[in-house]
């Protein structure tokens, strides 16, 4: 007798004898994005008791890389499925399963339609086209060839993990360089079909016409770069689009510009972009390339003037503002920067109705027994487990750090994000807001004004009224009013200890009655940062109310300081400005924490510091003052140097926070381009970790992962080969293993940063970091990746 479990591979129960799951595929086949969802495999199993007629059961789960280049590779998989089986049952089952039929829906995103294949038992194999509106077509050679680009595109972006598809078993598509010949020629023959996919570049929707999007500027294009690029492998991505599709379409050797680019080579990505502006003087990202390499050959005249071509020839390109936004800040005029991102087109995070409709049956699903998936469960096991620990506990932790809206913000806006980040750490919090009230009219100032004065301004901004009434929402508003009344100002770059952030009392003229935050923080286990009142936060930069007036009544001004008429505000700069002041309130109380735990470790270890000796009695009482001032400025820089000097240790033993708050404050510290800060925050969270290895959800791998991208990215790579075994040893305890393996495949993270870490190093230095008995790393597992390292031809493995 068997159970309704297959083997190795977990599966969600359908009600009765199954078809939601692919009827509701069927619905939003309209509404797939992209390269759409991972296959969909729909399993029927027929129950048979000992007497009666028994049941059909059907059950589904979802499948990342198959090779779909024929219905024989998709049957192969099924045909897998079938043979390895069902599991026994109990011996005091009255009956058992057997499957009946098994069937696969994996998505074209050219032609927009799923292939289905589908294996009766006994026997039987069929395929076909199923589109939107219902009716059927043949497979055909083409449609073949977009859905296996597509399947492995599919892998190669990570779909279907975040969010985490119920059941998802995960494969690597491409076994040797051979298949992966096959793929890329199967890639260059449908180059003219590439952009019935949609834009792969922000600002550039597809439109009603195809012709608004060009292969070079397709989505198609964009994954296939990245397919190469977060391997390191640019050799290959170059060779690839300069002549395999660069000879069909010369926009394609944009992208052969850029693999020099990241490979170093900047003489000749200029050689090569200026070919390309040359031939197509139209095409926005190539003179965008052709900026970024003379920024960084440190020619920003030139910069600008391909910059603003970019900008002019496509005014929808977001990239290209982003970057006329970057140069702005690099020449020091803020205004101008702000205006420019405030031209990007920011589109709004793509939903997904078919995962949310399919989320309430995962309450049922099958559990296979351990060690019976063979390394197909890797993908599915460390998703699930960054989703659980990003989440945290129930209790104890702090919501404000939790609800971050910066935490929501698309790639896009990422990007346009750390613009504001470096005119942070190059002008101040403050700058930034006058060069907002300069540059842009603010809704919520509008919104405020009293009757009289509203009416007259929108009499002078006639114009300009009906445009905020559709652009704010009220959430906006009242972010707006948060952010707009807060004149944080943080210092230019890391801070030195002649900076302070603590919250003084002097200065909120309170006599010195208010609370030290860091110590009312402290003896509340989840730190809710609302106690913090708004003047208190404003303290962090020294802003004062008259100038917080000055930029409210500065932004109500028809014109810029400047002379030119000002525009609204778009929603979504304004969300991106009232997110960093979010993160930089969340800092502050950050570093009034860590200024007391220093205060309390030097007041433990019974040592003091006395900075200034006693003067003799001044004659002015101003002058009393001004001593008492700068004995306090003294104490104040000398806490904020012990803050900065204590390491993760020291703070894990005196804090009372969970791991997860540290996750979180080491991703705020990385957002806002201070590495020491989040090295250290995910350097405790592990700690912390460690001390509750038993607690459930306890940020483990979460932390590992940040330290291997940041250490891989700037070439630390004894500490990130530390890293990439840390996160192993944690897969091979939770994730099944191929039988003729002793450990789990690697991550994607993995490979990617032990590739980059060949690219920078190359392979020589990174087999000697790899022997270096002064690490303890399993060198055997790490050995393997650096063999795919010499098999994938990764940039940086001939030396």
């Amino acid at each position: 007798m068997s159970s309704d479990v297959l083997h190795g591979t977990p599966e969600v129960i359908e009600k009765g004898t199954g078809g939601f799951a692919a009827e509701a595929r069927q619905r939003h086949l309209t509404n797939f994005t992209g390269l759409g969802p991972p296959d969909l495999v729909c399993i029927s199993k027929h129950w048979r008791g000992v007497v009666g007629k028994g049941v059909t059961q059907g059950y589904f789960h979802f499948v990342r890389g198959i090779k779909a280049e024929s219905t024989a590779s998709i049957s192969t998989y099924l045909g897998r499925l079938i043979k390895h089986g069902l599991e026994g049952a109990s011996w005091y089952s009255g009956g058992g399963y057997k499957i009946v039929s098994a069937a696969c829906r994996s998505y074209n995103s050219f032609s927009k339609c799923d292939i289905l294949v589908k294996v009766d038992v006994p026997g039987s194999v069929s395929s076909l086209a199923l589109f939107p509106d219902g009716h059927e077509e043949e497979t055909s050679d083409l449609i073949w060839k977009e859905t296996f680009v597509c399947s492995v595109l599919r892998a190669s972006e990570g779909v279907g993990e975040h969010p985490l598809y119920p059941c998802l078993v995960a494969f690597q598509p491409l076994d040797s360089v051979s298949d992966e010949r096959s793929f890329l020629t199967a890639a260059s023959e449908i180059v003219s079909r590439w952009p019935l996919v949609g834009s792969g570049r922000p600002g550039l929707t597809f439109g009603d016409s195809p012709s608004q999007v060009t292969p070079a500027t397709c989505l198609v294009a964009e994954a296939l770069f990245r397919y190469f690029a977060q391997d390191s492998r640019f050799e290959q991505a170059q060779k690839f689009f300069e002549t395999e599709v660069g000879e069909k379409d010369v926009e394609l050797k944009y992208f052969a510009c850029r693999a020099l680019k990241d490979s170093g080579n900047f003489s000749s990505a200029r050689s090569l972009i200026d070919t390309v502006v040359q031939e197509c003087p139209s095409f926005s990202a190539a003179l965008l390339m052709s900026s970024q390499l003379y920024l960084e050959t440190g020619q920003l005249d030139a910069a600008f003037v391909e910059a603003k071509k970019a900008v002019e020839v496509n005014e929808k390109d977001t990239l290209a503002w982003i970057h006329l936004a970057n140069l702005y800040v690099e020449k020091g005029d803020l205004v101008e920067s702000l205006i420019a991102l405030n031209s990007a087109i920011m589109e709004p995070p793509t939903l997904d109705p078919f995962l949310r409709e399919l989320l309430p049956a995962r309450k049922r699903m099958t559990k296979p027994l351990p060690n019976t998936s063979g390394g197909t469960d890797i993908i599915r096991v460390l998703a699930k487990r960054l989703h659980e620990e990003r989440i945290g506990p129930a209790t104890g932790v702090d919501e404000s750090l939790a609800e971050l809206s910066a935490t929501l913000m698309t790639d896009p806006e990422k990007q346009a994000y750390q613009v504001l980040v470096k005119a942070l750490n190059k002008f101040g919090w403050d700058e930034i807001l006058n060069a907002r009230s300069d540059a842009f009219i603010m809704e919520a100032d509008i919104s405020h004004l009293p009757e009289g004065q509203e009416s007259s301004t929108e009499q002078i901004h006639e114009t300009d009224v009906g445009k905020m009434q559709e652009a704010a929402s009220s959430s906006q508003e009242n972010a707006e009013s948060s952010s707009d009344t807060a004149g944080t100002k943080i210092s230019k770059g890391q801070p030195s200890p002649g900076k302070d952030f603590t919250l003084s009392a002097e200065t909120n003229g309170t006599d010195g009655q208010t609370k030290n935050v860091a110590t009312e923080d402290n003896q509340v286990q989840g730190n809710d940062s609302s106690s913090v009142k708004e003047d208190k936060v404003r303290e962090v930069g020294g802003s004062s109310e008259q100038r917080i007036l000055k930029n409210k009544h500065a932004s109500l001004e028809v014109y810029s300081s400047k002379g030119h008429k000002k525009k609204m505000c778009t929603p979504w700069l304004d969300f991106l400005v009232n997110n960093m002041y979010e993160d930089l309130r969340a800092l502050a109380i950050w570093q009034a924490e860590d200024e007391q735990m220093a205060q309390n470790l030097r007041s433990t270890s019974g040592t003091s510091t006395s900075h200034t000796s006693s003067q003799p009695n001044q004659a002015s009482s101003s002058g009393t003052n001004s001593q008492n001032e700068t004995q306090a400025s003294q104490m104040q820089n000398d806490a904020s140097y012990i803050a900065q000097s204590l390491d993760a240790d020291q703070i894990a033993k005196q804090t009372k926070r969970p791991p997860v708050d540290w996750l979180r404050r080491g991703e705020l510290a990385r957002r806002i381009q201070r590495s020491s800060d989040a090295e250290r925050a995910f350097r405790i969270a592990i700690i912390l970790s460690s001390k509750n290895s038993g607690a459930e959800k306890s940020a483990t791998v979460s932390p590992w992962l940040s330290l291997l991208e940041m250490y891989a990215e700037d070439g630390f790579a004894s500490e990130a080969l530390v890293a990439a075994d840390a996160v192993w040893n944690f897969m091979d305890s939770h994730a099944d293993r191929i039988s003729t393996s002793s450990f789990t495949p690697p991550v994607p993270a993995i490979r990617r940063a032990v590739f980059k870490l060949v690219h920078k190093h190359g392979l020589h230095k990174i087999r000697e970091q790899v022997m270096d008995k002064r690490i303890t790393i399993n060198r055997h597992r790490i050995q393997s990746v650096l063999l795919d390292a010499v098999e994938w031809k990764v940039s940086g493995y001939d030396r």
